[in-house]
């Protein structure tokens, strides 16, 4: 199973927390970082005015190769609200996993504290695994998320023999 996380870009704004985030996010973990919103990652390059040069020079290299941990979402946005509210507001819209912020002011069951993040938070630990009934819709959703953050799909199918039955052997 892969699961969308709305990461508050402000949260990467120093190089311990930046690289505690992406080594715990990307397909292996199951864990991807929604593109929210769109330009989500010129924000992240906006917090990092406080940084020193070296650690700047770091985290925006790291995130010219962010793209296989980012998904792509369409979504709505306000520039005239900070970031969480808008982010509050997308997930009554349409759900990410959780949310990850510096704060959560209205106690909201999905946001994730990033600095108190920890391994024992029931949204953030991950069973990887899961059944899927060999049925269409159920095989489609449990793939969905990670076909919405490929670029490339190589789908490698059982070779069939062909049988034709209008000319039966």
């Amino acid at each position: 199973m892969f699961y969308e996380y709305a990461l508050e870009p402000q949260l990467l704004n120093n190089w311990p927390d930046f690289r505690y985030f992406f080594e715990n996010m990307g397909v292996s973990r199951g864990r991807l970082i929604s593109r929210y919103p769109k330009h989500w990652k010129r924000l992240v390059y906006e917090s990092l005015a406080d940084c020193g040069d070296l650690e700047r020079k770091r985290i925006e290299e790291a995130l010219i190769r962010a793209d296989e941990k980012l998904l792509r979402r369409n979504n709505e946005w306000d520039s005239n609200k900070d970031w969480l509210i808008n982010a509050e507001a997308e997930h009554a819209r349409s759900p990410f996993h959780a949310i990850i912020a510096r704060e959560n002011p209205h106690a909201n069951a999905s946001v994730l504290i990033g600095d108190a993040l920890n391994e024992h938070e029931p949204l953030w630990t991950l069973n990887n695994t899961c059944d899927v009934p060999r049925k269409a819709q159920e095989m489609a959703d449990g793939v969905a998320t990670l076909l919405q953050a490929s670029r490339e799909i190589i789908l490698a199918l059982p070779q069939m023999e062909w049988v034709d039955y209008r000319n039966p052997l």
